[in-house]
């Protein structure tokens, strides 16, 4: 399992946020989350998949769905397209630096109290929050979507929504003040749910 501290993440996200390309970030993160064994992800899906005994009814399954499909799909799409040589070949510059650098510049930030709060749950607490960030990371910055995926419930009966390309999130602007919200660096749009 990962033995990252405080100073290693710090390290980690200084050098990402000084990545201006696509291919050089996506390439970044795939070699950071390859530290990461097929059964260690298997084990942290099983446990996010236990999300419904936390949050009761039909809304902590799905967000245990939901969670156990980001993270799973982007760890395997990372690795994938590192294999492939895929990062390589993409050129593009990542679509706002600035909001990358805060991003990472964030995760500097959040990342102690993150790591003290996955101690009470142990190895599978710690991969949990650094595969977390990284997907969100690479989702956000890579692949040019949301942190959360499409479909992806909230409170309410909610969902990030796909409409042509187009990504819209229930909470996107009303999250600006809460503690390890990615909302503020993601390119979704806030959906209008009247």
């Amino acid at each position: 399992m990962l033995d990252e501290d405080m100073e290693e993440l710090r390290q980690l996200y200084t050098e990402l946020a000084k990545l201006e390309k696509k291919g050089e970030l996506g390439e970044a993160l795939a070699d950071y989350v390859e530290r990461i064994s097929i059964y260690d992800l298997a084990m942290l899906c099983t446990s996010i998949m236990r999300t419904d005994d936390f949050i009761p009814g039909p809304y902590g399954k799905k967000l245990g769905l939901s969670m156990r499909d980001k993270i799973y799909d982007g760890y395997q799409r990372m690795l994938t397209m590192k294999s492939a040589g895929a990062f390589k070949k993409m050129t593009g510059d990542v679509r706002d630096k600035a909001t990358l650098k805060g991003f990472c510049g964030e995760m500097i930030k959040v990342s102690g109290p993150l790591l003290e709060s996955a101690k009470i749950y142990g190895d599978l607490g710690k991969a949990w929050t650094i595969l977390y960030c990284l997907t969100s990371c690479f989702s956000m910055f890579v692949l040019d979507k949301p942190g959360h995926p499409a479909g992806m419930p909230f409170p309410g009966g909610f969902c990030v929504e796909n409409r042509g390309g187009v990504y819209y999130c229930p909470s996107k602007g009303k999250q600006k003040d809460v503690t390890y919200a990615f909302c503020n660096f993601c390119p979704s749009r806030q959906a209008d749910i009247g």
